[in-house]
């Protein structure tokens, strides 16, 4: 049960991210050098269209979002919404 609580928790903390925010997290990505067809940004891409489409990524590309979120935070990375 712990581990499915985790991914919950995971997946209610990635969809809490606005749309003005992954935007942020998406330019942050692309200076990062990541190509637009790779999952550090397209996976964002997916949880930003979800604002307006309902439709959420998959469990897997969520927990996966997850770490690509948490190592751009360790490398510097921070909200800069204006």
């Amino acid at each position: 049960m712990g581990k499915i609580a985790g991914e919950l928790e995971i997946e209610v903390n990635m969809t809490n991210i606005s749309s003005d925010e992954w935007k942020s997290f998406i330019a942050y990505q692309i200076k990062q050098g990541f190509d637009i067809s790779e999952p550090s940004v397209r996976i964002p891409q997916l949880m930003m269209a979800s604002h307006t489409n309902g439709k959420l990524p998959s469990d897997k590309q969520i927990l996966l979002l997850a770490g690509i979120y948490k190592k751009a935070v360790g490398d510097g990375f921070y909200f800069d919404i204006k």
